[in-house]
């Protein structure tokens, strides 16, 4: 994994965003801004992580509220992501949070 993300952040376009409390790291993601024919400039964010611990208190809804902040600050038009069909309970934060399903994210693995 730590391979994985150095190459991740060889990237200029990749960025790394994190919330802190009391010295502690405690949610983070990562995103990548691209140009998109559909929405112009966007961030598409993609590995959220909260701490298990503490999950459903808000801090998913703050590490969202920066990143979006720092997304405008940036030019971006759109913040985008991928969640997988099995993590319902992603799905429900998202939609509480402004996002909408706009489709299908396929995916082939190559050989």
């Amino acid at each position: 994994m730590k391979d994985f993300l150095l190459q991740m952040f060889g990237f200029s376009n990749n960025y790394c965003f994190g919330l802190r409390e009391n010295g502690s790291l405690i949610a983070l993601s990562s995103g990548w801004i691209t140009v998109r024919f559909y929405s112009g400039k966007q961030l598409e964010v993609d590995n959220v992580v909260v701490d298990q611990k503490i999950q459903s208190n808000g801090y998913g809804k703050v590490l969202f509220q920066h990143i979006e902040k720092w997304a405008k600050e940036n030019q971006c038009k759109f913040v985008e992501l991928n969640t997988y069909l099995e993590n319902r309970r992603s799905h429900k934060f998202y939609h509480q949070n402004g996002f909408s399903i706009l489709g299908f994210h396929f995916c082939k693995f190559l050989k």
